[in-house]
């Protein structure tokens, strides 16, 4: 019984640790993306759109 619960929360550790690194590497990913398009926005303002 106990054993199996130890199992249980470990299991729920590693995939919630997972998920956790899985959604910072798509942050980190997406950052760049991010900044060009903050500059593409500030590009057209300066040009007058």
């Amino acid at each position: 019984m106990c054993q199996s619960l130890k199992e249980k929360i470990k299991l729920v550790r590693e995939m919630s640790s997972r998920r956790i690194a899985e959604w910072f590497r798509d942050a980190v990913l997406d950052h760049p993306k991010l900044q060009n398009l903050n500059k593409l926005k500030a590009k057209a303002k300066r040009r007058g759109h």
